[in-house]
């Protein structure tokens, strides 16, 4: 039977240096060790986040008497909580302190100091005359995954489809789906209320509008341009894509219907956004690659020269 280890941190609001030690002890010992995180505040990303790489989380409780065979204290500035009972108790130097102002409360009891590094250990005991080991820091090895690179450009309203943005948001995110969303426009008054009043997906960012030049290029390096409107009459947006190589996602409407071809320089999803499971992995997993359109330039420009002419 794995003996308990439990690691005490005041908040956990930040994805910190200290937040990412955590989850790479977790990763490094958890086969040896059950190990939970108590914590007075933690932000629920981060709780999902930790609770996704299956590291036990819970919320400190002054009346309970938490029993645990190895207590690990992170050294943040607060008074550490004597509802434990324990066989060994460390407490965690993550920063040099060399020449730091902060001062602690009980910082000289029975606990053993490791620092994440040689100079923090230095550091720590030229401070406080205390002695202190390092355990360097460490960065597991890890694979990574292709990073699915979303753009929109759309005006934050109703009809610009962003509850189905966020619904496709949602499902690549449930399906664990590593992307970046960014949308560039300027948000009014209205569209502050309009986003406020729906579930907005953390993924999404909203940056201001950029300048006509550079927006081109950012959808040039992007995997998909991203359109889902109730309705268009032409959408610049798409068609710009389209002529830089960017496959697109829109909405099956009519604006769209013969200009994008699923599989072939894009997908179409429908306006319900009732989708299969095996389509969203297709559109994940097959990036269309296809020739630019060009639209025929000099036709156009004969139309209109038609259409202006006096007829002399």
């Amino acid at each position: 039977m794995k003996q308990q280890l439990t690691i005490y941190i005041d908040h956990i609001i930040y994805q910190d240096g200290i937040f990412t030690w955590m989850c790479n002890f977790h990763q490094l010992l958890s086969k040896h060790y059950n190990i939970t995180i108590l914590t007075k505040v933690i932000e629920p990303i981060n709780k999902d986040i930790l609770e996704r790489k299956g590291i036990h989380v819970e919320i400190w409780n002054k009346d309970i008497q938490y029993i645990t065979d190895y207590l690990l204290i992170m050294l943040d500035f607060v008074v550490y909580p004597s509802n434990f009972t324990y066989k060994k108790k460390f407490k965690i130097v993550h920063c040099n302190y060399a020449t730091s102002k902060n001062e602690f409360i009980n910082l000289n009891d029975d606990s053993e100091f490791i620092a994440v590094s040689k100079q923090a250990a230095e550091g720590f005991t030229s401070k406080y005359n205390l002695p202190c080991k390092d355990i360097s820091s460490f960065v597991p090895s890890y694979t990574p995954r292709k990073v699915l690179r979303l753009i929109s450009c759309s005006r934050i309203y109703e009809n610009k489809g962003f509850k189905r943005m966020f619904k496709l948001a949602d499902d690549l995110d449930e399906y664990n789906v590593p992307y970046q969303w960014i949308n560039y426009t300027e948000i009014d008054k209205n569209g502050i209320r309009y986003l406020q009043s729906m579930k907005k997906n953390s993924l999404i960012t909203f940056l201001p509008a950029v300048k006509h030049e550079k927006l081109l290029d950012l959808i040039a390096d992007s995997d998909y341009l991203v359109q889902l409107s109730d309705k268009e009459g032409y959408c610049y947006a798409v068609h710009e894509s389209l002529m830089l190589g960017t496959p697109v996602i829109v909405t099956d409407i009519d604006a769209f219907k013969d200009i994008v071809q699923d599989g072939e320089n894009g997908y179409k999803l429908p306006l319900d956004m009732q989708y299969s499971t095996e389509f969203l992995v297709e559109i994940i997993r097959n990036i269309p690659k296809f020739e630019k359109i060009s639209d025929n330039l000099d036709e156009i420009k004969e139309k209109w020269l038609e259409v202006l002419s006096d007829g002399t």
